[in-house]
């Protein structure tokens, strides 16, 4: 107990642990973390529980925040780029909700699939190339595909396979006006 100042708890023998141990519920001690003289870090071995509304805050200036609110979770990041990356070269990064997958970067591949359908919403265009030479996009009432650059080749590679055009026939069905 101090009423005044700080309180220090020091360790002076050369590259030793200050130990944190706790009764576990089993009337044994067991260890909940440890500062590590050797290693210079905090080892933790039981889980750390931050409430709602309580945020890890990572960084020198507190750069990185991560906290959940009772009903959401967020990740911030104050300054610079945010990374999500597995240093495993052949791991993928999953993004799931719940334990269905919605797409995944697949490092092996190197692509990244996407397993459940993809919604842009009206007038966001999704563009090709470096450049975004080629756009598809719906503006709310018309389909736009544009081609900015080169010529604008369609490949049929299917033995004997058509290449056909279909369209309301203005009576509500939908008719087939071109067949290559």
């Amino acid at each position: 107990t101090n009423s005044t100042g700080h309180l220090n708890i020091k360790q002076d023998a050369a590259d030793k642990d200050i130990v944190f141990l706790n009764d576990d519920g089993s009337g044994n001690t067991t260890e909940y973390f440890r500062l590590d003289g050797d290693t210079l870090d905090a080892r933790f071995s039981k889980n750390v529980l931050l409430f709602d509304d309580v945020e890890l805050k990572i960084g020198a200036g507190n750069d990185l925040n991560i906290r959940h609110n009772g009903s959401n979770s967020f990740i911030q990041n104050q300054t610079g780029d945010l990374f999500i990356q597995t240093a495993n070269a052949t791991g993928d990064l999953k993004f799931r909700s719940g334990s269905t997958e919605y797409f995944r970067v697949d490092s092996s591949h190197k692509v990244t699939r996407f397993v459940k359908e993809v919604l842009l919403e009206d007038g966001v265009q999704l563009q090709l190339g470096t450049d975004n030479d080629l756009q598809f996009q719906h503006n709310g009432s018309n389909a736009l595909f544009t081609n900015n650059t080169g010529n604008l080749i369609f490949t049929q590679n299917t033995n004997d396979g058509d290449i056909t055009f279909l369209s309301d026939d203005g009576t509500g069905g939908v008719n087939t006006y071109l067949t290559i």
